[in-house]
């Protein structure tokens, strides 16, 4: 039914900046990003091997254009006092909109940089953070109308820690934030999907379906559900979308939180179809700003 219907629907004309995106982001700049974050091993929470991470963000980043810098959070701000470490660590990136100060929104897209103990982590999420990365590239010189802030989670596995502490100390970002997407398990073997926040409008999943269609993709759209970052916003009533595998592909994946979490068991395909639509779905909320 969806190949027909596919069929029978005109294809997305995109304008010159959208084809520029999705020609340039690069699936093999993904997979480099893979490949230096999961030689350090797993990133627990607060670990050495995750703070190396953050900090490899964060410079990257930078090279990119963006104001990036690492966020410290208080375990005992939420009252987390487990596991180890007391402080957590966020990777933020901003851009600045072109629009008005009055007129400008605040588009999120966030994915979580620590992995469980067991294992390194390729698609969980590994994944997520590299393409995040790689948005971040491509969208480093593109003029957006509204504020753009880029986020790489700690503390998502213990609990969703990262995003809930953003979200905790965030009620001014929240106010104004438009839309907030979360890239999780992008390489996994299913069809490409998401997932709508409770709070995420009628026409916010249309739009969704349309940016993929603009990536050469239908999207599979699947029920709530609250294992992802995105949750801690849905919460807060923030129009929300879990982008990657879905909550029953995640646990019925033999390879999820398992030491065979590796890039021989990553679906190259899909992770290349989120190589574009990621930074298609940020632009797309963003606004087409303009050139200075």
């Amino acid at each position: 039914m969806h190949a027909s219907v596919a069929a029978a629907r005109p294809a997305p004309i995109l304008t010159s900046v959208e084809r520029t995106i999705v020609e340039t982001a690069s699936l093999e700049n993904v997979r480099g990003t893979i490949d230096q974050l999961i030689a350090g091993g797993p990133r627990a929470a607060s670990s050495d091997a995750y703070r190396a991470a953050a900090e490899l963000m964060v410079g990257t980043l930078a090279s990119y254009g963006w104001d990036a810098r690492i966020e410290s959070v208080s375990r005992s701000a939420l009252h987390e006092a487990k596991h180890g470490a007391a402080t957590l660590y966020n990777v933020v990136a901003d851009r600045k909109g072109t629009a008005p100060d009055a007129q400008r929104q605040l588009v999120i897209a966030g994915a979580h940089l620590d992995t469980v103990p067991e294992g390194v982590g390729a698609n969980d999420n590994s994944s997520g953070a590299a393409t995040l990365l790689e948005a971040a590239r491509v969208l480093g010189s593109v003029p957006m109308a509204n504020d753009v802030r880029l986020l790489w989670f700690d503390g998502e596995e213990q609990g969703l820690l990262g995003s809930r502490a953003r979200v905790n100390s965030g009620s001014d970002e929240l106010a104004r934030t438009k839309v907030m997407l979360n890239a999780d398990m992008l390489a996994s073997k299913e069809q490409p999907g998401f997932d709508p926040g409770t709070n995420t409008p009628q026409a916010d999943i249309d739009r969704m379906h349309a940016i993929g269609r603009k990536a050469g993709i239908e999207l599979e759209q699947r029920g709530p559900s609250g294992s992802g970052d995105h949750f801690s916003y849905d919460q807060a009533k923030v129009p929300s979308f879990y982008l990657g595998v879905s909550e029953q592909g995640a646990y019925s994946d033999p390879n999820y939180h398992q030491p065979s979490d590796t890039v021989a068991n990553m679906d190259t395909v899909a992770l290349g179809q989120w190589t574009k639509l990621l930074p298609l779905s940020i632009y797309d909320y963003a606004g087409a700003g303009t050139a200075h």
